[in-house]
């Protein structure tokens, strides 16, 4: 193997690599037993043809393609290990030729951090309390969910669940043509558009009526934004909820049999409304944490590492919008923006999920975070576990590679627990206990786990 040098930036490096025939006959071999299968030979059975003769139809080349992604990778992997490079994700390949095997592989390095004075970080968890309010809210939602709905003889309220045959049209163009349509009078919606619902309080059922509103300017369909919209809608039916009277009955006919009294309801409704605000108020306080912390280090990033992560959010992206089952345009008009806008976003949170990784990773270098070997099989067992449940199999080549993803969680995981233990912890002199503040806290969902985001 020759190696060439060239330095790109103090953050990144360029190999170039030429292989002597000593490193790629093993990659012969594993080619032609990929291809000898396949390939038919006059005098010899599928897969039976020797080496020498099967070259002769495909060429050294064809034989290298067949292993051609294996051998780039682990070739790079052995030049950075001659070179004694120290990496923070995958080269780029370039091939230059197969036979002789020549590639050049830009490789990124480790970022350059500074925390700066990270271990003056101090911020104080907020006290969080359960109202009573709160309380009768989420007992209100159990009302509604388990209520019945009776017609009325009356005008349109809103919370009522009205049915209803709806014309739109604007500019003379039917834009909607809905019989029968049902839905509920809600002020929080802006479906079909903004303010069709508060025009809908008032009438009266079997009339039919005209109004007009007005189609937002960033509606997804500039053909029709900004417009007057004009609607017919004959209403059929109005319906008002029916909320169950609060006692004990309505407690114990609760779904799961959870409840034995209202006063049990109530007990443990607030119970759950106090697990649900300290787990956001501890997120809530993580996140604050860890976002000091980013916003005081300096982080220069490769920028193949960037690419990477650009690239994958791209992806991520691109396989929702296959999930749901939409084309790319409809999506961008749905989002209100363009291919591009949405590219350039992806650009800056893939420099803010590098900046926030690698700015934890330093800290856990500084601080001497370890993590066990005991901590990366119990980790790994569970992985396995995961991949057994779904059917999904393990190659006994990827476990290394699982490994050390598994400990690069792990230990960013112990970093977040290490920098919110110097938030937490008191400076040494200081007199007075800092005074908590009181904030309600309203509940959130749980946030993901901070991950590395190396390529």
């Amino acid at each position: 193997m020759k190696i060439s040098n060239n330095e790109a930036s103090n953050l990144e490096k360029v190999l170039k690599i030429e292989l002597d025939e000593e490193d790629i006959n093993p990659y012969i071999i594993k080619g032609y037993n990929k291809v000898k299968n396949r390939v038919k030979i006059p005098g010899f059975r599928p897969g039976k043809a020797p080496i020498n003769v099967v070259e002769q139809v495909v060429g050294k080349e064809g034989m290298i393609n067949e292993v051609m992604d294996e051998l780039a990778f682990e070739m790079s992997d052995r030049a950075i290990e001659k070179e004694g490079l120290d990496v923070s994700g995958t080269p780029r390949i370039e091939l230059e030729s197969i036979y002789p095997f020549v590639f050049t592989a830009k490789i990124p390095l480790q970022p350059i951090v500074d925390l700066g004075s990270y271990k003056n970080i101090k911020i104080n968890k907020k006290t969080v309390r359960v109202l009573k309010k709160d309380v009768d809210e989420k007992i209100d939602q159990m009302r509604k969910q388990i209520a019945s709905w009776e017609p009325v003889n009356r005008k349109v309220k809103a919370g009522d669940l009205i049915t209803a045959d709806i014309e739109a049209s604007v500019d003379d163009s039917k834009i909607m043509d809905e019989k029968g349509a049902v839905f509920i009078v809600d002020h929080n919606t802006s479906l079909p558009f903004e303010g069709f619902t508060e025009k809908l309080v008032g009438l009266k059922s079997g009339q039919t009526n005209k109004f007009s509103t007005k189609v937002s300017k960033d509606h997804p369909n500039s053909e029709i934004a900004g417009k007057e919209a004009d609607f017919t809608v004959s209403l059929s039916e109005i319906k008002q909820q029916a909320l169950p009277e609060l006692n004990d009955e309505f407690a114990t006919s609760l779904p799961n049999g959870e409840y034995e009294s209202l006063e049990d309801l109530v007990a443990k409704t607030k119970d759950q409304i106090k697990n649900e605000m300290d787990l956001a108020n501890e997120n809530e306080h993580r996140e604050s944490v860890i976002n000091k912390l980013t916003e005081g280090a300096k982080v220069e990033l490769p920028e193949l590492l960037v690419e990477r992560e650009i690239e994958n959010i791209i992806s991520r992206r691109n396989e929702m919008i296959e999930r749901m089952k939409i084309t790319k345009e409809d999506y961008f008009k749905f989002t209100a923006k363009t291919e591009q806008q949405m590219d350039e976003e992806a650009k800056v949170d893939a420099e803010e999920r590098l900046k926030r990784s690698w700015a934890l990773t330093k800290l856990g270098e500084l601080e001497d975070v370890q993590v066990t070997d005991d901590e990366i099989e119990a980790q790994l067992n569970l992985y396995k576990e995961q991949s057994k449940n779904s059917k999904q199999k393990i190659k006994n080549r990827d476990i290394d590679r699982i490994k050390i993803s598994i400990k690069e969680s792990v230990l960013l995981s112990k970093s977040v627990d290490k920098i919110l233990e110097i938030a937490t912890t008191k400076s040494v002199g200081s007199k007075k206990k800092p005074k908590a503040e009181t904030k309600k806290v309203v509940a959130k969902k749980k946030p993901k786990n901070v991950k590395s985001t190396k390529s």
